[in-house]
């Protein structure tokens, strides 16, 4: 009987030992489950693509970011449907319905040059604010104009971030089509892409894109892939108008530089033949609006280098400095013919042209 009892108790103890170890191996199990989802978000190393406008905001220059970060994160899609981020894997030419107001047509030459022949590439959509994209918000602060507007109105008001692939795709023979589904808001519209300079501003430009409007929708033809609008009120002139009014600028201002010289010229000569102080008075005017042109043809040419802006700024002081000269220099004019014509006798002013140059270059 009582090994009988024994026996029983041990059983029981086993029984015991073994569900409490299973007990445990579940607990340990669930432990496991939870923790994986964030270990594995904490060791992943490339970073979506649909948090990268997220994570650039609070930096300086947020095109910039956006487009450094965009070729090197992972284009994988978020669990919950996002309106403002598409991505696709593109393995042939091929007309995307983006399902958020915009259909890119990719050509065979763009998925070639960003997959560097392989035949697939992953095609990045995203949908940006516009107010990411200002071109001049600090001068109209200095002009008392509200900074939270923007200077031009955009279709849809966002900006569309194209990317195809890691590699950088331009200068295309065969242009990406991308198609803005017109909403009514206007017939008229430009399309225009940022473009980034050297010094990592940027600036809306219509080179290498066409547009056209087919069936009430804007359709933007470029030869690249960046940042796309639609400018419904463009304020930016066809650069066909731009060249022809150079070229006026420069002959006009040349011909004003040339008969100013020529004018500069025939008064030195006739104050060699007599000394008057008018005509003293009348080379030191012509010789401020020979500055003025100079300087006014100067500021035209160095316009298109907006490389370096201290020369912009020392060419702008110039050129105001030789305006006031050149008002300065009329008002003596006007001073020097009433002393003449008026008051005739008792003229006599001690160091009189000394006077007058001390205020006409001084005052300027």
């Amino acid at each position: 009987m009582v090994p009988a009892f024994i026996e029983w108790l041990t059983e029981g103890a086993h029984t015991r030992e073994t569900e409490h170890s299973k007990r445990e191996m579940r607990g340990f199990c669930c432990v496991v489950l939870w923790i994986f989802p964030i270990f594995s978000s904490t060791i992943e190393t490339s970073e979506r693509c649909y948090k990268v406008p997220e994570n650039c905001q609070m930096e300086k220059n947020v095109p910039l970011c956006i487009e450094d970060r965009m070729r090197n994160c992972s284009s994988k899609a978020p669990r919950i449907n996002d309106p403002k981020y598409f991505s696709r894997q593109i393995s042939s030419e091929e007309t995307v319905n983006t399902e958020r107001g915009y259909v890119i047509h990719i050509s065979g030459e763009a998925l070639q040059r960003s997959s560097n022949g392989r035949g697939d590439a992953d095609l990045i959509v995203s949908l940006l604010n516009e107010t990411f994209f200002r071109v001049s918000s600090s001068l109209n602060t200095k002009k008392g104009k509200d900074s939270n507007k923007p200077d031009t109105i955009l279709h849809g008001q966002t900006v569309l971030g194209v990317w195809l692939g890691k590699n950088e795709v331009q200068n295309l023979s065969q242009p990406v089509q991308l198609r803005f589904i017109n909403t009514n808001q206007s017939k008229n519209g430009t399309c225009v892409y940022w473009h980034l300079d050297k010094n990592g501003k940027g600036t809306w430009r219509t080179d290498g894109c066409n547009t056209t409007i087919a069936r009430e929708d804007f359709v933007c033809s470029c030869n690249h892939l960046s940042f796309f609008a639609v400018l419904i009120n463009p304020e930016i002139p066809a650069a066909s108008h731009i060249v022809p009014l150079n070229y006026i600028s420069y002959i006009g201002s040349a011909l004003s530089i040339a008969f100013t010289a020529l004018m500069i010229a025939i008064f030195v000569c006739q104050r060699r033949k007599q000394y008057d102080h008018s005509v003293v008075i009348h080379v030191q005017l012509s010789g401020s609006l020979f500055l003025l042109h100079i300087s006014f043809l100067c500021s035209v040419w160095f316009s298109g280098h907006r490389e370096n802006d201290s020369v912009c700024q020392a060419l702008g002081l110039l050129l105001h400095w030789c305006l006031l000269a050149t008002f300065t220099w009329t008002a003596i004019e006007g001073f020097h013919l009433y002393l003449l014509v008026v008051r005739v006798f008792n003229i006599y002013i001690k160091r009189y042209l000394l006077k007058l140059s001390l205020v006409g270059w001084d005052a300027g």
